[in-house]
């Protein structure tokens, strides 16, 4: 497995790595691969805004200037202190 941060969209233009891109909405972005399958991992609130399979999309991806719409690739998980009556175990 494999991390590396890429400017986004430049596999497709054939760019590669770029710097560093915190001048996006999402922050920088990280790409990890394992075989067939690619993800981009952006900063902003560690969101998957690409996963691919050989090169098809497996989810609904968003571009890096855009905040991730409907809250796509974001974890929806409340802490136990927002939910009525929820109590953290630790061990």
């Amino acid at each position: 497995m494999a991390a590396a941060r890429r400017s986004p969209g430049a596999a497709d233009a054939g760019l590669g790595y770029e710097g560093p891109m915190s001048d996006f909405v999402t922050g920088e972005q990280y790409e990890i691969t394992a075989g067939p399958y690619s993800a981009v991992i952006t900063e902003a609130g560690a969101g998957l805004r690409e996963l691919t399979h050989e090169g098809g999309h497996l989810i609904l991806a968003h571009g890096p200037d855009e905040p991730a719409p409907a809250a796509f690739g974001q974890l929806l998980i409340p802490g136990p202190n927002r939910v009525d009556r929820g109590r953290a175990a630790s061990r």
